[in-house]
């Protein structure tokens, strides 16, 4: 649900009006769990993501649920979702 919403959102913010880009999503293995990352080099702003308060207030809810942490880094060239949840003993 964390990529269908990321990936949504950057469709939605980063592209908009048929804006081209790219999306790229990355699950990487870490040394005490995992980390998935959707990023795109859009046009998109904060405060458009942050105006969308439902998805990213989803987003976090779910990333507590599996005992992680959700991360939000804009910057000029996109926007970059992650998600590190650490792997249960």
């Amino acid at each position: 649900m964390i990529y269908t919403e990321a990936a949504i959102n950057a469709l939605k913010h980063g592209f908009p009006m048929n804006v081209r880009g790219t999306l790229n999503v990355r699950l990487e293995r870490k040394a005490n769990g995992f980390e998935l990352a959707v990023s795109d080099n859009g046009v998109g702003s904060r405060a458009a993501y942050v105006k969308e308060k439902f998805g990213v207030t989803l987003m976090k809810e779910i990333a507590t649920s599996l005992g992680g942490e959700l991360m939000l880094d804009m910057t000029e060239t996109g926007a970059t979702v992650r998600l590190l949840f650490l792997r249960s003993a």
